[in-house]
C-alpha cells in the first residue's frame, strides 16, 4: 500500500504549482459542467415534441388584394381550396404558428385569483386545430361547429367565452385537479375582467417562442389555449397531410392558392420540421460554440498538468535517479507521479462541483436554465481526473526511464 503522507509533504513544499493546476481544474470543471448542462438543455428543447403531427405539417402565409374588405369569405375561401387538395386530412386559418417567433399571448389567471398572470400562448382558429395540427384530446371536447366565431378588430376586442387549454396551462391554474373541464380561468387579473370557461385540455401544444425569457415559470414553452374566432389578423393556414404526402401537397397547395385569387402574393410556405430548425438554429451554433470552448480549457488544462510534472521529472531527476538505484521499479515511479496528480486534480474537482454549483444557482435564478442534473456533476469529477491521468503518464513514463546513472551525470 502507498503510503501518502510523503507525497503530500512534497506537494507541500511545492504549492504554488500544485495551488495553479488544482485552481484551473476547478474553474475547468465548473465551466464544463454548466456547459454541458447548457448543452444538454438546448438539445432537450429542440428535439422535444411539439404535441402536434409535425411530421404532416406545413404552413402558408399569403397576402389577398381584397382581404380586408372581407377576410373571413376570403379565409374560408382558402380553407376550401386547401381541403380540396388531394392528400389533405385538414386545413384551417389560424392566427399564429408554433416555434415561429411571431404570435400572441395573454394573461391568465385561476377564477379563485390563487394563480395569477400565467402568461400563454393564445391560439384561435376558424377551424378545429385538433384535427389541422393533430393535437391529442386528454379531457373534455373540443368546439363544434356552431362555436366559431368571427371577431373584426378593427371594431371589437371582445374575446370568447370558451376555450382550450394545454395540459402545462391546467396544472398551473389549478394544481392538483382532476380535472379542469367546466372550471374558469380569468382573462387578467381584475375582478371585472372577462371569465373564460374551459370545455376541453390537449396534452401539449408549443407556443410560437417556445420557451422563452419572459414566459416565466413556463419551462418548455407550452402554456397555451385555443379559441374557436376567426379574426381578420394575417393570413395563416395551417394543412395536415397524410403520411408522406406533406411536400407535394405543400407545392400543389401553393400553386392553388396563388392560383385562385390574381395578384395573390406568398409571403411563405414551410414545414413545421422547417419552423423548428429556424428557431433553434442560433441555439444549435451556442452549444457547439460552448463545446469548441470546453474543449480548449480541456486542452489547456491538459497542457498545464503535463508542464507542471515534466517541470517536476526535471528538477527531480537526481532523487529518481536514486530511488532506482535502491530498487524502485519503474511502475513504482510511474505510480507516484500519478498519485501527486492525483491529489492535485481531486482537491480541484472539489473546489470546483462547489463553484459550477454556485454557478449554476446564480444561472437558475436568473435565466430558464434548471439545476444541474447528478449526471453531469458525476460526469465531470470522473472525467477531470482521468484527463490529469492521461496527461501526466507522458512526463512520467520518461521518469521511469531515468536510471541512477542519468541521474548522477545529470546532477
Amino acid at each position: 500500500m502507498w503510503n501518502i503522507a510523503p507525497i503530500a509533504h512534497a506537494l507541500w513544499h511545492r504549492k504554488t504549482g500544485a495551488l495553479l493546476i488544482a485552481t484551473q481544474v476547478a474553474l475547468t470543471l465548473a465551466i464544463l459542467c454548466n456547459a454541458l448542462g447548457v448543452v444538454l438543455d438546448r438539445r432537450d428543447q429542440s428535439t422535444r415534441p411539439t404535441g402536434t403531427d409535425e411530421a404532416n405539417l406545413f404552413f402558408l402565409q399569403v397576402i389577398t388584394p381584397g382581404y380586408d374588405d372581407d377576410p373571413f369569405g376570403t379565409q374560408r375561401a382558402a380553407e376550401a381550396l386547401l381541403r380540396a387538395v388531394p392528400g389533405v386530412r385538414a386545413a384551417s386559418w389560424v392566427n399564429q404558428v408554433p416555434l415561429s417567433n411571431s404570435g400572441s399571448s395573454s394573461g391568465m389567471s385561476s377564477e379563485d385569483g390563487k394563480t395569477q398572470f400565467l402568461n400563454s400562448a393564445h391560439y384561435s382558429t376558424g377551424g378545429s386545430l385538433v384535427q389541422a395540427f393533430g393535437l391529442q384530446l386528454v379531457q373534455g371536447r373540443d368546439f363544434t361547429p356552431d362555436e366559431y366565431a368571427e371577431l373584426d378588430l378593427r371594431r371589437s376586442r371582445q374575446p370568447p367565452t370558451q376555450a382550450m387549454v394545454t395540459r402545462a396551462l391546467a396544472e398551473e391554474l389549478y394544481p392538483g385537479a382532476a380535472s379542469v373541464v367546466g372550471r374558469r380561468m380569468r382573462w387578467g387579473i381584475g375582478a371585472d375582467d372577462l371569465v373564460v370557461t374551459i370545455i376541453g385540455v390537449v396534452d401539449r401544444l408549443v407556443g410560437p417562442w417556445g420557451r422563452a425569457e419572459w414566459l416565466a415559470g413556463d419551462r418548455y414553452g407550452e402554456r397555451a389555449f385555443i379559441t374557436a374566432v376567426r379574426t381578420n389578423e394575417r393570413e395563416n393556414y395551417v394543412v395536415r397531410t397524410e403520411p408522406g404526402q406533406r411536400d407535394r401537397v405543400l407545392r400543389e397547395a401553393a400553386a392553388r392558392l396563388q392560383a385562385a385569387v390574381p395578384g395573390r402574393i406568398l409571403l411563405n410556405s414551410r414545414s413545421l420540421e422547417q419552423t423548428r430548425e429556424m428557431r433553434y438554429r442560433g441555439e444549435r451554433w451556442l452549444a457547439g460554440l460552448l463545446l469548441l470552448v470546453t474543449g480548449l480549457l480541456l486542452v489547456m488544462t491538459a497542457a498545464g498538468i503535463v508542464g507542471l510534472a515534466s517541470l517536476w521529472v526535471t528538477q527531480r531527476r537526481r532523487q529518481i535517479g536514486v530511488r532506482r538505484a535502491l530498487g524502485a521499479r519503474r511502475i513504482d515511479i510511474v505510480w507516484h507521479f500519478v498519485l501527486e496528480n492525483g491529489m492535485i486534480t481531486w482537491v480541484g474537482v472539489v473546489a470546483g462541483l462547489t463553484l459550477a454549483v454556485a454557478l449554476n444557482s446564480g444561472l437558475t435564478r436568473w435565466t430558464t436554465l434548471p439545476p444541474l442534473q447528478w449526471p453531469v456533476l458525476l460526469g465531470g469529477a470522473l472525467l477531470m481526473p482521468l484527463l490529469g491521468v492521461l496527461a501526466v503518464l507522458g512526463p512520467a513514463l520518461r521518469a521511469a526511464h531515468i536510471t541512477p546513472a542519468e541521474a548522477t551525470r545529470g546532477a
